[in-house]
C-alpha cells in the first residue's frame, strides 16, 4: 500500500477492500500480526508516522525513544543500530533499536525498525515478545525485514 497515493486520492487501500479517507485525516495504519504461540514467538507489526516538518530519521528516533520512555514504566534502551528494509536496489536503509519494558509483572522485548517510505514519511515495523532475543529470532526478524517489497505505484501500472 502507497500511503502517499491513498491519502492524496481520499481513498485507502486495505486487504478487504478500500475505503474514503474524510479530508482533514491522514493514514496511519497499523498491521499487527499474531503467532498461534505467542509465548514463544513474537507479534510484528507494521505502523506509518510522519516526521516532524525537517526533523531527520536520527531525530525522529531519539524523539520516539524519549516518549516511549516516559509511557511505559521500565523502558530501558538495550541497543541500537542499523537494518535493511527490502532486498536489492530497492532496500531502504533505517534505524533499528531493541528494547525491554514492563507490562504488569512480565517483561517485553521489543525490536523497532524505522525506514522513510516516502520525504517525511515513516514505516515503523516491531516485533515484540516476553523471551530474549535469540538466534530464532534473528532469523524472523531479517526475513520478514527482507520480505518487503515495494508496493506499485498508479503511473507504474498504467504503463
Amino acid at each position: 500500500m502507497n500511503p502517499e497515493r491513498n491519502t492524496a486520492s481520499g481513498r485507502v487501500t486495505l486487504p478487504e477492500g478500500s475505503i474514503g479517507l474524510p479530508q482533514g485525516f491522514d493514514d496511519r495504519t497499523t498491521n499487527v500480526f499474531v503467532p498461534a504461540d505467542p509465548q514463544h514467538a513474537p507479534n510484528l507489526s507494521i505502523t506509518r508516522d510522519r516526521l516532524n516538518e525537517g526533523e531527520s530519521l536520527p531525530a525522529y528516533v531519539d524523539r520516539q525513544l524519549a516518549l516511549l520512555k516516559r509511557r511505559l514504566p521500565g523502558h530501558k534502551l538495550l541497543g541500537q543500530d542499523t537494518d535493511t528494509l527490502g532486498e536489492g536496489e530497492t532496500a531502504l536503509s533505517g534505524e533499528r533499536i531493541d528494547c525491554q519494558y514492563r507490562n504488569g509483572a512480565q517483561v517485553l522485548r521489543q525490536r523497532q525498525a524505522v525506514f522513510l517510505v516516502a520525504p517525511g514519511r515513516a514505516l515503523i515495523v516491531s516485533a515484540t515478545t516476553p523471551r530474549q532475543a535469540d538466534a530464532g529470532f534473528d532469523t524472523l526478524w531479517r526475513g520478514f525485514l527482507r520480505s518487503f517489497a515495494h508496493a506499485q505505484s498508479t503511473d507504474a501500472a498504467a504503463g
